[in-house]
């Protein structure tokens, strides 16, 4: 069945800060090539960090600079608040310029291979008394049911992100215009914008598909250009999607809509089952 086209593309350089919009992408198993490669390392608590837990990551945006090195390592560079711009060639720097941002020591750390799993594991309970509950990380109220957090990976109770990787829990997120629509329609009242829900990848949907048509895929293969992806579940949505970024201010209520319409969820984690390249104007098809 046709799904549809690749709207956009996007890559997230650094874990929780802004992205870049490209126009074509070499996907590995490990998603898309300098996607989630580096990640900020929240020193006190001894674990890898997100927005979730430090929003003020969010008012960062990264980039890649110039192709990878012979490690596959691409050289990145932060804009940070304020107008400044700090680089992964100099890491001292960016580490003291982003301990002040975060208002706590924080270190930008290179991704580790699988097999360093200490690397990976949460930190010790008691490592921060001000780690946030689970409740305020998901951006929860008094009364909300708790999402369904059955599609995740069983790993995460363990790390703070699977071990080998900087994602969340898999290494695609494909959200739809339909959905998008749908959302924009739920939420009028806001500036919705596609970056708030930070995917990989747009899928332009043709008029017969319309709401949250990806939900139908979860268990589907996909086929975007060269490259084969297995929808695994519906991407539970957290606090980030109404933190202030660059250009957009705090919105309430776009995590609002999708805890009454859709328990909490808005577009689909995928895995990467037959590595290839895509680019945006790709036809997406579901099998």
């Amino acid at each position: 069945m046709q799904a549809g086209t690749i709207q956009q593309l996007w890559r997230y350089p650094v874990k929780s800060m802004g992205g870049e919009q490209i126009d074509s992408a070499k996907v590995t198993a490990n998603g898309i090539t300098g996607d989630r490669t580096w990640a900020v390392r929240d020193t006190r608590a001894g674990e890898t960090t997100s927005a979730k837990k430090i929003p003020a990551l969010l008012t960062c945006t990264a980039r890649t600079v110039g192709p990878p090195n012979e490690n596959g390592a691409f050289a990145v560079a932060i804009a940070v608040p304020g107008g400044a711009t700090i680089s992964t060639a100099d890491l001292a720097e960016a580490n003291d310029a982003l301990s002040e941002l975060c208002e706590r020591p924080v270190t930008l750390e290179w991704l580790r291979p699988a097999d360093d799993v200490d690397f990976f594991r949460h930190g010790p309970r008691d490592a921060d008394a001000a780690r946030p509950t689970i409740q305020e990380i998901m951006g929860m109220e008094p009364g909300d049911p708790f999402p369904d957090f059955s599609g995740l990976p069983r790993a995460l109770a363990e790390f703070a992100t699977p071990p080998g990787t900087f994602f969340d829990a898999y290494a695609l997120h494909i959200v739809t215009t339909a959905s998008l629509s749908e959302v924009a329609r739920l939420t009028a009242a806001s500036r919705y914008e596609v970056r708030r829900f930070r995917p990989n990848i747009v899928v332009e949907t043709p008029a017969g598909l319309t709401g949250f048509c990806e939900f139908e895929w979860t268990g589907k293969r996909l086929d975007a250009g060269g490259v084969g992806i297995g929808v695994h579940a519906p991407c539970v949505r957290c606090s980030m999607v109404m933190a202030p970024q660059p250009g957009l201010e705090r919105d309430r209520p776009a995590l609002r809509a999708l805890v009454e319409h859709t328990g909490q969820n808005f577009g689909i984690y995928c895995n990467v089952v037959s590595p290839g390249e895509m680019r945006v104007g790709d036809s997406v098809t579901v099998g």
